[in-house]
């Protein structure tokens, strides 16, 4: 083993130097349009920070080695929050203030059963705003809402905080 050189160098952190993007996200559709009566939809609420579910198996691998060499979720967060506001701030695409963004939305990603009424005549959709940066997806507490008519396709857009 002779002739082995080593070199050390600093890592940098993935949450730091990914590039922040978002947009909206579709979380459920509830069609009412031939009923008679308002009828309860529900859908599982996802809010906070997570690794993507939908990285490339490249992705996958990097992150792998991202965590066995001791960069954690848990740590990445504060750094997100600060690079979404940064480079984001209020978003262009989805109109959502990133550097506003409440303490529920930059932590560990949490998940609960939410309902809502669904008029009759009506087809509703609910799209929710999702950063990505690198392998890590930031589920924030707004959604969209679209209500629409089927009678007269009129459409009304109400934003909520969920």
């Amino acid at each position: 083993m002779d002739n082995i050189k080593v070199r050390c160098c600093d890592v940098p952190n993935p949450a730091e130097i990914c590039i922040p993007k978002d947009t909206w996200d579709l979380i459920i559709e509830c069609d009412n349009t031939e009923a008679t009566t308002p009828t309860t939809c529900s859908y599982e609420r996802k809010v906070g920070v997570s690794h993507s579910t939908t990285e490339s198996e490249e992705h996958y691998e990097q992150s792998e080695i991202y965590k066995e060499i001791g960069f954690s979720l848990t740590g990445a967060i504060s750094l997100l929050s600060f690079n979404f506001g940064t480079h984001l701030a209020e978003s262009t695409v989805t109109g959502y203030n990133w550097s506003q963004s409440n303490t529920e939305m930059w932590s560990v990603e949490t998940t609960t059963r939410v309902s809502f009424d669904v008029p009759p005549g009506v087809t509703t959709k609910l799209l929710q705003t999702i950063g990505n940066c690198g392998f890590y997806n930031a589920k924030t507490t707004r959604v969209k809402r679209i209500d629409t008519q089927a009678a007269t396709s009129t459409q009304t857009i109400t934003y909520i905080n969920i």
